[in-house]
């Protein structure tokens, strides 16, 4: 019982977190949350557990969605183009793995993601003059 409060405590702090968050840290969640879907997608293919790969392909892929449907075209028109190119083939390249159920898509869309994180940080730390 403790332990379900605790959880449930927990659960409503990360809420707040992330509500009250700044959008550069949002982005950051994102991608976490995204590397975490794709980490449990792998796990669930070596486990042959259709039913968890569909579920976490397709969260992993709705995360993809929200950070194309997220970029400004108009303020940051050749950053913006260059992401949303890579989120269209992340997008395309789940689909695949969602089909295929194979590790080789998924692989490619975290490498993709490492740069994109690499890239997150370094912009973050030279808005900070780190």
């Amino acid at each position: 019982m403790y332990k379900t409060g605790a959880s449930n405590i927990g659960k409503a702090y990360k809420q707040q977190e992330i509500l009250t968050a700044p959008p550069e840290r949002i982005i950051g969640y994102l991608y976490q949350g995204l590397e975490t879907y794709l980490l449990q997608a792998k796990a669930a293919i070596d486990r042959q557990d259709v039913a968890r790969c569909g579920e976490t392909i397709s969260r992993a892929q709705g995360i993809v969605w929200e950070l194309l449907g997220a970029l400004d075209m108009e303020q940051g028109r050749e950053i913006s183009q260059n992401l949303a190119r890579l989120y269209r083939f992340m997008i395309n390249r789940l689909l695949d793995a969602s089909l295929k159920k194979q590790h080789a898509p998924i692989d490619e869309v975290l490498r993709v993601l490492g740069d994109l994180k690499e890239g997150w940080n370094e912009m973050l730390q030279q808005r900070r003059g780190i």
